[in-house]
């Protein structure tokens, strides 16, 4: 007995144990259910900066390092409009919203503004440092000085007033660590604490949003948090629409009310122990993990529906429940355990990836399809057997003229083999040369609608401001005091003009700052304002007593741009926010100028958001060709051992390779562009394309080694299985359409293409198929009126064949 054939004897065994003590297993199920769902409470959502490396990747600890020295670099950016910045009762209305800020928004760690922001100036021998909140002008007189004080100092000018002067801005900086512990531990700052930090923002402007006081929210903390409020509000929406899809199709397969609440709550109890695990073992839900809901309930509502095709066939046939389960078991308990094995492999060759949110979803969406396949051969015939069913036929399960276009496809493909294969050839080098053109992009602002409240603020701080991506340059001088030098000042002079005039790969730098920009402020303050001394002095003692005076007088700047003992400095560059991608190009060579500028004088590194994000192109391009080569390969292995046959098993693989070419050639007609969601196309989707075939040429193989006719196998696996195949389909389109309702750009791609491939699968299998088929067993087929007609008679006596779903 081959092992095939002894695990084909063991699903039957299953169906009879199961017959015989449905409620033994039925309570097992349960057991499994609660252990699973007990931590369901505890799942949480992150979506931030961090989340997307492993914590010990180089970046992701230089970034955190960061963060202890300097605090968190990105601000929330609010863009107030005015029609005149400098009107005593716009600043006024200013400073009281600067207050209110200050005093209503939870997890701020510090804010700057034309309020606050600190005015160095020179009053005579005097140094004057000071800021609107206790200095706030009282008279015409006063206010004038104020803004000719504001214009001509361009620190303050460049960072708090546009370009075109009917803009000021506000930053409000969160706290760098979440204020609740992890395992003990600080954790940065969390998507649930960032919502929370938002949305205190929000409620503050609905009470000063007016006509002559617009304000715009942009910022990458503004970006995560409407990631995050889309996520919370996709997910369960998408879930509701898989439900509902997966209502209409059964009902209209079935015609039965067993047939549509039983597979709803075995893959529904699915999902539900899948975020259990997740939430067991802190496995955050991110921005990748909204395709989840809708990629579970579909692939478990794919095995039940070739699980109750069998069985209602049976059923209404023989009036039998225990030969209804033990056939089910017999036709589908090998096929469905192939095609979640290999729809598992798809998912885990995400696991060889560094981005962590793609990682985990590869782990667990396999996870998860290894715990629906459990459940439909464990509590799904535990609930058949204890549900009251009739046996009467409740109406046609497929219909007539569906079996009929099945069966005109397989012929089609079987009759004209070699001008199917010469027409499916010339699309394959059509789609291959465009596939060759697609070009990788990722920018989470593109992915929402282009005219609402978010991109239309990002656009206008790129052009009004000076945008808001920021490269973090830190040099390290490596002994206490070392930045107090004229040298090492000029040379961080030298990093502010660079990053203001380098351009590389289209990206250009907006403006630069750091402490060398104060100790110019200062020199120019101290010498009567004259503008030959805007520049660092050439005497050391000079430099340390006008940093020592300005400390003295009140300012607080410096914290923010140098260490306590002035042995490390901090460079901001500020640039527009754009594709992430087209500043990994940029930071390369950037980052050389840098290296050449700075020499021996200072260690230096670089970090920032753009530091955590750019790693993930080349590691996505390296999760796109290696995932899709180990899924490819080991399923195609998998085909191999399970049909027995080394050149039938490769063949096999051709019907699932090409939709998945033939779709992302579909993204370059169609102007998408590859991002981190479309990259997951192809090895999620050969995962659940080869399903069709396998349920196809486990029937095919098991009716030829009976009859010796390859062309009667095919009609009878289309007549048996065809039907099955078209409605697991449509389910599977239906799935991943529903994302094309998503407000995001990029999954509603990713769903539209998905389901694209799901439907060019289905036409390979009966289409091409047959005619591969037909070119492989071609001197072994006969065409005989006689032949054909003694082949049907043996197949009447066959018990494991006839229609799926009568």
């Amino acid at each position: 007995m081959s092992i095939k054939h002894k695990i084909q004897q063991n699903y039957i065994t299953l169906g009879r144990i199961t017959y015989q003590y449905p409620k033994h297993v039925l309570m097992l199920s349960l057991l499994v259910t609660v252990i699973f769902c007990a931590s369901l409470g505890n799942l949480r959502i992150d979506t931030s900066t961090e989340s997307n490396l492993d914590p010990n990747h180089p970046q992701t600890q230089t970034y955190k390092a960061f963060h202890e020295a300097y605090g968190f670099e990105e601000a929330a950016v609010l863009l107030v409009k005015t029609e005149n910045l400098f009107d005593l009762a716009f600043l006024q209305k200013l400073a009281n919203f600067h207050a209110q800020l200050e005093d209503e928004v939870v997890l701020l760690d510090s804010m700057k503004s034309m309020i606050s922001a600190s005015m160095i100036y020179g009053r005579g021998d005097e140094l004057v440092v000071e800021d609107l909140q206790t200095n706030f002008p009282s008279t015409d007189e006063e206010l004038q000085a104020f803004k000719q004080r504001a214009m001509t100092n361009k620190l303050f000018r460049e960072t708090f007033i546009s370009k075109n002067g009917r803009y000021t801005s506000l930053f409000l900086y969160q706290l760098a660590h979440s204020p609740t512990l992890l395992h003990g531990e600080k954790q940065a700052f969390t998507s649930a604490d960032q919502h929370e930090f938002m949305q205190s923002i929000r409620n503050v402007i609905t009470h000063y949003q007016s006509d002559n006081f617009d304000i715009a929210i942009s910022g990458g903390p503004a970006i995560g948090n409407t990631l995050l409020k889309k996520i919370a509000y996709e997910t369960p929406l998408f879930t509701a629409l898989s439900n509902l899809v997966i209502i209409i199709l059964l009902y209209s397969l079935f015609r039965r009310v067993s047939a549509i609440l039983l597979p709803l709550l075995v893959v529904n109890i699915s999902l539900a122990s899948l975020f259990g695990l997740m939430a067991h073992f802190d496995v955050a839900l991110s921005s990748f993990s909204q395709i989840l809901p809708s990629f579970i309930l579909t692939v478990g509502v794919c095995n039940s529906v070739h699980f109750l095709s069998i069985f209602y066939q049976q059923y209404e046939q023989h009036s039998d429940k225990k030969r209804a389960i033990e056939e089910a078991f017999a036709h589908t308990g090998m096929p469905m355990m192939l095609t979640s094995l290999t729809t598992a492999v798809g998912m885990l060759s995400f696991a060889i990836t560094e981005i962590a949110p793609i990682r985990s979803l590869g782990l667990f969406a396999a996870g998860g399809v290894v715990i629906i396949w459990f459940y439909t051969i464990i509590l799904l015939p535990s609930l058949l057997v204890l549900t009251s069913i009739n046996p009467a036929k409740k109406g046609s399960a497929v219909l007539a003229k569906s079996q009929a276009f099945l069966n005109q496809c397989g012929q089609l493909g079987w009759q004209h083999p070699c001008k199917i294969v010469t027409v499916f050839f010339v699309l394959l080098v059509a789609a291959i040369a465009a596939v060759s053109q697609l070009r990788f992009e990722h920018d989470p602002v593109k992915w929402l609608p282009e005219k609402s409240e978010l991109p239309t603020a990002i656009n206008l701080l790129n052009n009004e401001f000076h945008g808001g991506i920021a490269i973090e340059v830190l040099l390290d001088a490596g002994k206490p005091n070392g930045i107090k030098n004229s040298g090492f000042l000029n040379m961080l002079d030298s990093i502010n003009m660079l990053a203001t005039q380098y351009e590389n790969h289209g990206v250009k730098m907006g403006i630069s700052r750091s402490i060398v920009d104060t100790v110019k402020q200062l020199h120019l303050s101290l010498n009567s304002n004259n503008p030959e001394f805007y520049r660092v002095p050439d005497n050391d003692e000079l430099i340390a007593q006008e940093i020592l005076l300005f400390e003295i007088s009140g300012g607080a700047d410096l914290e923010t741009q140098v260490n306590n003992n002035f042995s490390t400095a901090r460079v901001t560059i500020l640039g527009p926010w754009r594709d992430l991608i087209a500043y990994a190009s940029f930071l390369e060579s950037f980052e050389s100028e840098i290296r050449n500028i700075v020499g021996d004088s200072a260690k230096v590194s670089f970090t920032g958001v753009i530091y955590v994000m750019s790693p993930m192109q080349k590691m996505a391009i390296q999760t796109m060709s290696k995932s899709y080569a180990s899924a490819a390969f080991i399923i195609a292995l998998m085909m191999m051992l399970m049909i027995g046959s080394l050149r039938l098993g490769l063949i096999s693989m051709i019907p699932n390779l090409l939709p998945i070419i033939f779709g992302m050639g579909f993204m370059f007609i169609a102007g998408f562009t590859l991002d981190l969601y479309s990259i997951l196309i192809g090895s999620i989707a050969i995962g659940l394309v080869v399903d069709d075939t396998v349920h196809f040429l486990h029937n095919f193989q098991r009716v030829y080694q009976q009859t010796g006719d390859a062309e009667l196998a095919v009609k009878d696996t289309l007549n048996s299985t065809g039907n099955a195949l078209l409605f697991t389909t449509i389910l599977l389109f239906s799935g991943f359409m529903t994302y094309s309702l998503s407000s995001l750009t990029s999954l509603s791609e990713f769903g539209m293409i998905t389901g694209f491939i799901v439907i060019l699968a289905l036409v390979s299998d009966i289409v091409l198929l047959p005619a591969l088929l037909r070119l492989l067993y071609a001197r072994k087929t006969t065409h005989t009126i006689e032949r054909t007609r003694q082949k049907n008679a043996k197949l009447n006596d066959v018990s494991v064949l006839g229609r799926e779903a009568a």
